[in-house]
């Protein structure tokens, strides 16, 4: 440091002093934190924008960024904090905060096996779910899996598979992953056994032979497989009131019917489509077509119901044995 007087009579011997010279403050414009899958770590991958605030003359200083998630799991908007180095100390350059997300780490799965069934009515598929691939580390998790097949109907049938993740050991997480749906995979679906009725015997289906002179027992009539007897004595319009099969001889306090009092009536498996009827169940129609002081519980006495109107066919106790609790349902109509 040196100085000057006004006065030439007079002198001042210069000195040593000391400072500092700060270095310049830039600011950075533009800057970009990649979207990152899920990897089990907090790293980010930074890109650096352009410095703003260089002294005109200068060289802009290389600047390298560097990023960290606030966490390593999987989620949307997530905090990353980004410092800056340059490579001029003649500058200064403030981190910052940004935004990134890290998305769901997509697994794969091999071996998973859709079981045959026997046809139950439904496409529920039976599925175990195969070996999970992709996994980060030593993280394990838990999957489930459920499936439904394209039709149920006896046959070869595909399905589609789908999964639920579980958290697992080792800190793994079921919101860090995804899975797909599997499709393409095939089962069989197998036709039922032969259903067994209530009477114990086994359904046949069989086409009926015409009686001559007689109506409902056309070579074209196939029975369901259920339990049935070609009557050739009987219709429901002719014969007594007990001989005739189906004919109503009482009815119980639980069963409401639309027609007049004392009005013949009949129990039929299928009524017409334009006739009224009023629905039964098998237990109710036991009684109904049961006879008075026949000695025979209700319960345990045989029905027989003409299939149709003037049917040669008639079911016997509801024809197919249903799970317990179910009763076929029966039809009273007029005779």
């Amino acid at each position: 440091m040196t100085y000057t007087l006004s006065d030439p009579n007079y002198s001042l011997a210069g000195e040593t002093k000391l400072a500092d010279i700060l270095a310049k403050a830039l600011s950075i414009s533009g800057t970009t934190v990649a979207n990152k899958t899920y990897d089990g770590t907090t790293a980010a991958t930074v890109t650096a924008g352009t410095l703003n605030g260089v002294v005109q003359g200068d060289a802009a200083p290389t600047v390298t960024a560097s990023g960290t998630f606030n966490n390593a799991n999987a989620a949307s908007g997530k905090s990353v904090t980004v410092t800056y180095t340059l490579s001029d100390p003649n500058y200064s350059l403030a981190g910052e905060t940004k935004l990134a997300d890290v998305l769901a780490k997509v697994l794969s799965i091999s071996g998973t096996m859709v079981a045959n069934k026997v046809y139950d009515g439904n496409t529920n598929a039976n599925v175990s779910p195969g070996t999970l691939s992709g996994l980060v580390g030593d993280e394990t998790l838990v999957v489930a899996a459920d499936g439904e097949l394209d039709n149920p109907n006896p046959g070869l049938r595909t399905a589609l598979v789908r999964y639920k993740l579980s958290n697992g050991s080792n800190g793994g997480l079921a919101s860090n992953y995804s899975l797909a749906d599997t499709s393409g995979l095939t089962a069989t679906v197998i036709q039922d056994s032969a259903v067994t009725n209530a009477a114990a015997s086994i359904a046949t289906p069989r086409l009926l032979t015409p009686e001559s002179g007689q109506t409902g027992g056309k070579t074209s009539d196939v029975l369901l497989p259920a339990s049935y007897v070609v009557n050739t004595a009987a219709r429901i319009n002719a014969g007594t009131a007990q001989s005739a099969p189906g004919n109503v001889v009482a009815v119980p306090s639980t069963v409401s019917l639309p027609f007049a009092q004392g009005e013949p009536l009949a129990v039929l498996s299928t009524p017409k489509s334009d006739e009224p009827t009023t629905p039964v169940t098998l237990s109710q129609a036991r009684v109904m077509t049961g006879g008075q002081g026949s000695g025979v519980s209700d319960g345990t006495r045989e029905v027989r119901v003409p299939v149709s109107r003037n049917s040669l066919a008639e079911i016997v106790n509801g024809g197919v044995k249903l799970p317990g609790g179910v009763e076929q349902q029966l039809f009273v109509v007029r005779k």
